[in-house]
């Protein structure tokens, strides 16, 4: 959860570059960090943003960022709670 940022915010910075190369590299990284909670809705979009970026696409990749962030603010709750149940 403390990394969420730092992964969002590379994200968002290769989308408003148009880099497609970093784009993949950092939404393969999310993918990895998120995935290690389960196959979540986070995972998938995360997934089609990698797609995105190997195959040079970049329309509909601030669409599909909007969806991971609505996607993250839906499951925060939930790893508040695992989080302070590990505490």
């Amino acid at each position: 959860m403390q990394e969420c940022p730092i992964y969002l915010a590379g994200i968002r910075s290769a989308i408003h570059q148009r880099d497609p190369v970093k784009l993949h590299r950092a939404a393969h990284s999310f993918k990895g960090a998120i995935w290690n909670f389960g196959e979540l809705p986070p995972v998938a979009t995360a997934q089609t943003l990698e797609t995105m970026g190997c195959e040079n696409q970049m329309n509909g990749a601030e669409a599909s960022y909007q969806q991971l962030l609505q996607e993250l603010a839906r499951l925060q709750p939930a790893l508040k709670v695992l989080v302070n149940a590990d505490s």
